[in-house]
């Protein structure tokens, strides 16, 4: 009757397949731009009133604000963790930072995070920036190494990059411009 409080088997099976398909190559599912604007600023809140920077699960903060998941589909489902985390990276490693207003995001930067086309390589890209910063000193150096070999520039983002442009191109801003 309620919403859901937890997956039933097919609801799993359906995000496990879903799952593996874009782990496959599969690109990541579209959602709304409004889905993942409400679900990034209610995990604001929760980080803000918590202080921390602790990870939270989807279910965990729709559960403590009252939101309603129970509409989402087991690929939406996966599509707005996935995204989220897309966005969350960016923004944690500072690429969307000449698009802030004011302190916020705006709407043109959550169209963008829910209709960009990407992969879980675009996803690893986006969280690199994070993982370097929380690894001991030593395991920098050789990881940004074995990266430059392998020709990708840790420094140089390149899913920023397209992030950026599929927002300018394709998102609008709520002026229409």
């Amino acid at each position: 009757m309620g919403a859901r409080m937890e997956p039933d088997d097919g609801f799993a099976a359906s995000m496990q397949r879903t799952m593996q398909e874009i782990k496959d190559g599969a690109p990541i599912p579209l959602i709304e731009a409004a889905t993942i604007k409400v679900f990034w600023e209610a995990v604001q809140r929760v980080l803000a009133a918590k202080r921390s920077t602790t990870a939270i699960g989807l279910g965990a903060v729709a559960g403590e604000l009252g939101l309603d998941l129970s509409s989402l589909g087991p690929k939406q489902h996966l599509a707005m963790a996935l995204r989220y985390s897309l966005l969350s990276g960016l923004v944690e490693c500072g690429a969307l930072g000449d698009c802030m207003e004011d302190g916020a995001l705006p709407e043109r930067v959550f169209q963008a995070a829910a209709t960009m086309p990407c992969g879980m390589g675009d996803l690893a890209e986006a969280r690199v920036q994070k993982r370097l910063r929380e690894s001991p000193p030593e395991i920098v150096e050789t990881a940004r190494k074995e990266m430059r070999q392998a020709g990708y520039d840790p420094d140089n983002s390149k899913v920023a990059g397209k992030f950026i442009e599929w927002m300018r191109s394709k998102a609008v801003n709520k002026a229409g411009n």
